[in-house]
Formats: C-alpha cells, sequence, structure tokens
C-alpha cells in the first residue's frame, strides 16, 4: 500500500472488524504496547456489544485505508474516549494492524480522528499517553514534534495535548 496514494478514513466498526483487533491486539509485536491485556475473542465479541454498539464514554471506529488500484482495506482501530471530569476533551487511541505500522498511514488515521475530534465531535482538546518502551512513543512524539503538539515525558510514558486549531 503506497501511503502518497492512499487515502485513511474512519467508518463504523463491525463485529469482524472489532474480531479483528482482538487478533492484532494478541500480536507479539502489538500486546506490549497495550494498556490492557488482549482479550478472548468472546471477550472482544463482549466489548463490541457493550462498548462500541453503545458509545457513551467511547467512540471507536475501523480505519480504513483506500488507494485508486486497492480493494479498501482495515488497516486498524482509532477511539476516543470522553474525559467526563474535562468537559470538551477526550483521550485518542489508536491502534494499527503490525502490518500497516511504519509504512505513513497512521499519521493520516490520527488526522482522520483529529479531523472528528475538532469537527462533529465539537472537542477542544485531545490528549494520549504512549509507553515509552513499546515502541508506540517515538511514533507519537515524532508526530507531535511536527505539528506543535504539547509533549510530556514523565515516568515510563509520553503523554500529548493537542488543542482545537483556531477557526
Amino acid at each position: 500500500m503506497n501511503p502518497a496514494r492512499t487515502i485513511v478514513t474512519l467508518r463504523p466498526m463491525t463485529l469482524e472488524d472489532c474480531l479483528q483487533m482482538g487478533r492484532w491486539r494478541a500480536d507479539p509485536r502489538i500486546a506490549p504496547t497495550l494498556r490492557t491485556p488482549p482479550k478472548s475473542e468472546a471477550e472482544q465479541a463482549v466489548f463490541y456489544d457493550t462498548v462500541v454498539l453503545h458509545p457513551v464514554d467511547h467512540q471507536y471506529w475501523a480505519v480504513v485505508a483506500s488507494a485508486s488500484d486497492e480493494v479498501p482495506r482495515v488497516i486498524g482501530m482509532g477511539g476516543l474516549t470522553f474525559r467526563r471530569r474535562v468537559p470538551g476533551e477526550a483521550e485518542l487511541s489508536l491502534l494499527l494492524g503490525p502490518e500497516y505500522q511504519g509504512c505513513g498511514l497512521g499519521a493520516a488515521a490520527v488526522t482522520a480522528l483529529l479531523d472528528y475530534a475538532f469537527g462533529p465531535g465539537q472537542l477542544t482538546a485531545v490528549v494520549g499517553e504512549a509507553y515509552l518502551e513499546g515502541g508506540g512513543a517515538g511514533f507519537w512524539e515524532h508526530l507531535g514534534r511536527h505539528q506543535g503538539w504539547s509533549l510530556v515525558r514523565f515516568g515510563h510514558s509520553l503523554f500529548f495535548r493537542i488543542e482545537r486549531p483556531p477557526r
């Protein structure tokens, strides 16, 4: 998949998408970067039924990449977890399948999530955390430095904050 010719969008997740995320979460290249342990297929299905289909505190999407000469494919999952203690803010999450990491699609997925967050989502800020030892922090730090986000290293984590751009 050529990132220069690829459009990354969000769409509602299906059960099959959610089960694929569970398989990716169990992958030894992904599992160390996660805050929560991988789920069984049955647990992943419950997550889909109770969280994905009933977006109250969380909203999740399938991240889809499509190029003009290829069939669109699900490359990951993106989400926003709304912070009740800080109205107007949400924590961003992104999981890309291991075969889609490191090829330039992650930044486009983050852009799609931020477009939703600051557009239809009407958020004022998006925050996130990545573990320094899991490999994901390098992606967020690189992207954050280029985008001018607020970045803080504390303990074993990198924290970032993205303010809604001026209108």
